[in-house]
């Protein structure tokens, strides 16, 4: 590819060009040499009302609206820091090839090189072309961060604890060019990001004399769950050309299941045989997501869910009560004999897969209507009174 400046001169048939062989747009890396071809489709007698230049041109401002120049102004052939560029000429009858070699690639290089004719007389235009250099650079810089935790920005050991729910991570990269890419990892899996667009950060640039570049990339939601604890947030950042090298930002993570709150009713009672018997309890999950209430009684094995009614007709019941709180309710049909003597467990199962069980009982009660465990008291405490008033007697 070859990119191209035309100017008409005078009564010329053919217009007068400068043109650089190759692509407009070269990545190279520091200490490397590079090569510039600049055509004019002229003879050496172009010389004569031209002087043929070139310059480098810097891209970070305010630096960009200078230019230094690269040949000497008394000879075609010499370079101006002959240490540094090399300048070659060969010329015909119906060409002029001025040849630019940059001898060892500096950050400084970073920017323009143009190939220019600048009139020697008035009334003549100066006639360029340019090629753009970027002088590639690695992730100088990363930082992993996440909803309200100090940024991460080196492979640590030390877990940060967070509690189970959703939150955000982003990965930002600094000091690179031209550009990079991002990833971010959760244990072993790569999450979906937006991508990572590079923008010029103007200070650093200003600071390396060079064009510097940040870019982030962002995972918006992040559902954590106590089965990540002990897995590894990580961000990854690497310059997007061959032989960078990669940057490491991650932190274990120690994440804390987060528990509903079960309050079950400990005072429930029935006669045996009593239809319609209700053992209740409540559940507060203002902090975590259930998804699933089931009833089991303890000795015959029975597991109860809501919509579901068993072989005995029992069922579970849930009602809402605020926009926290479900009241779960096992409706026993009739109190059997072997519903005295067990244990219920309501299971509760959060979003994370994690189960919370809450125990309740059932008291009997005697035909007077008190419960037989307080019959029991009340005779110990009334003969326990008899005793003690014979040996006060005596």
């Amino acid at each position: 590819m070859v990119t191209r400046s035309d100017a008409y001169r005078g009564q010329d048939a053919v217009p007068l060009t400068v043109e650089i062989e190759g692509e407009p747009k070269h990545e190279v890396t520091t200490g490397t040499s590079i090569v510039f071809k600049c055509i004019i489709n002229r003879g050496l007698a172009v010389t004569l009302k031209y002087a043929t230049e070139w310059w480098h041109q810097s891209l970070v401002e305010p630096d960009n609206s200078k230019a230094v120049q690269l040949t000497s102004m008394e000879a075609l052939q010499d370079a101006a820091s002959p240490d540094d560029f090399a300048i070659k000429v060969e010329y015909g009858n119906d060409y002029l090839w001025v040849t630019l070699t940059v001898k060892a690639v500096k950050v400084k290089d970073d920017g323009k090189f143009i190939c220019q004719l600048t009139p020697l007389n008035a009334g003549n235009e100066r006639i360029h072309n340019h090629v753009e250099v970027v002088v590639v650079n690695d992730v100088e810089g990363v930082a992993l961060t996440f909803d309200g935790e100090p940024a991460v920005t080196k492979a640590t050991d030390v877990a940060v604890e967070r509690e189970e729910g959703e939150c955000g991570v982003t990965c930002m990269a600094a000091g690179f060019s031209p550009s990079a890419s991002i990833k971010i990892y959760l244990g072993d899996e790569e999450l979906r990001t937006g991508g990572a667009e590079s923008t010029l950060d103007k200070d650093a640039s200003l600071a390396a004399g060079a064009r510097r570049y940040t870019a982030s990339a962002t995972v918006g939601t992040v559902s954590l769950t106590a089965d990540h604890s002990g897995k590894t947030l990580r961000c990854e950042a690497q310059a997007s050309y061959d032989g960078a090298t990669k940057l490491v930002a991650s932190v274990p993570l120690s994440v804390i299941a987060l528990e509903p709150i079960i309050t079950c009713d400990k005072n429930a009672s029935a006669h045996p045989g009593d239809l319609y018997v209700k053992i209740t309890c409540e559940v507060d999950h203002s902090n975590v997501k259930v998804v699933a209430y089931s009833f089991e009684i303890g000795d015959t094995g029975d597991i109860i869910f809501p919509g579901n009614i068993s072989k005995s007709y029992d069922e579970v019941t849930l009602k809402k009560k605020g926009s926290h709180t479900t009241v779960v309710t096992l409706d026993l049909y009739q109190a059997k004999e072997m519903y005295f003597d067990t244990m219920y467990y309501l299971d509760v199962t959060t979003e994370s897969g994690q189960k919370f069980r809450e125990k309740a009982t059932l008291i009997r009660l005697d035909p007077t209507g008190a419960a037989s465990a307080m019959s029991v008291s009340k005779a110990a405490v009334l003969c326990l009174s008899f005793l003690l008033s014979l040996l006060l007697s005596l």
